[in-house]
């Protein structure tokens, strides 16, 4: 749960601190649409009609990490695959 609050908090943090740094916005309503789209709830105060091509891609990468969640993208993009734990037996059984 820490994993997720945590990434959760540094994608809202990133995507609002790319925002801010193209348009000329309060923090409060850019918070407000980059929270609403990593929910995927829908809300806005239309601040998206207005963004430029770059803020809108900003918003739909963090509507997608919201959508798939923290962790999945984590360790997708990581790349590491999980060590086979268990191996079964295989043996030619003769029938008949």
């Amino acid at each position: 749960a820490t994993a997720v609050l945590l990434i959760s908090i540094l994608v809202v943090a990133l995507a609002t601190w790319l925002i801010l740094l193209t348009h000329p916005e309060n923090l409060e309503t850019v918070l407000f649409e980059v929270i609403s789209a990593f929910a995927t709830c829908g809300y806005t105060i239309s601040l998206t009609a207005r963004l430029s091509p770059f803020g809108l891609v900003i918003l739909m990468f963090t509507m997608f990490w919201g959508k798939l969640g923290p962790i999945t993208i984590a360790v997708a993009l990581t790349g590491t695959l999980r060590k086979h734990l268990v191996k079964y037996p295989e043996e030619q059984i003769l029938i008949g």
